[in-house]
């Protein structure tokens, strides 16, 4: 059986100290430094996740803001571009509307010649035909009949004239 001796029950406890001491020096000591340098490594690692991730945030921002900035630009451009294009728009059609308008003016200023060159071309054949009318009227006696053949023969030669 299993007597308990006190000599040999205090060299177990001797011997379970010294194996404990030596199991925390040589096993848990390496153990805790190996777990504490792991944590520190995770801490390292979410401190520079972190850190990329606060730069991604303030690289997004800058882009937005750099894209907010370049839509805004792009706005103004387009504006300018329009208010340029309806300058340019009403300036051809008010140049357009001048040259239409001098274009008219000229054509009825030789309108207006044409009809005063051909009144006065009338006029005169007008003249001529009374005149040589005054002279046949003169020649001849002044009958109804003879009238009446005198005023269309005047009509006729009229006529022919005038085509």
């Amino acid at each position: 059986m299993l007597s308990l001796d006190p000599v040999n029950l205090i060299c177990i406890i001797i011997n379970i100290l010294v194996l404990f001491f030596l199991v925390k020096i040589f096993l848990f000591k390496p153990i805790d430094k190996m777990m504490a340098a792991r944590e520190e490594l995770l801490k390292k690692q979410f401190d520079e996740a972190e850190a990329t991730r606060q730069k991604a945030d303030e690289l997004k921002a800058a882009y937005q803001a750099s894209l907010d900035k370049a839509q805004e630009e792009s706005e103004e451009i387009i504006a300018k571009a329009k208010t340029k294009a309806q300058k340019e728009y009403d300036s051809i059609i008010k140049s357009a509307d001048e040259d239409a308008s001098k274009l008219i003016e000229k054509a009825q200023e030789k309108i207006a010649a044409e009809k005063a060159e051909t009144m006065r071309n009338m006029k005169s054949e007008i003249a001529v035909m009374v005149m040589g009318a005054t002279a046949k009227i003169m020649e001849q006696s002044f009958d109804k009949e003879k009238n009446q053949q005198f005023y269309d023969e005047f009509l006729a030669e009229a006529g022919e004239e005038s085509v």
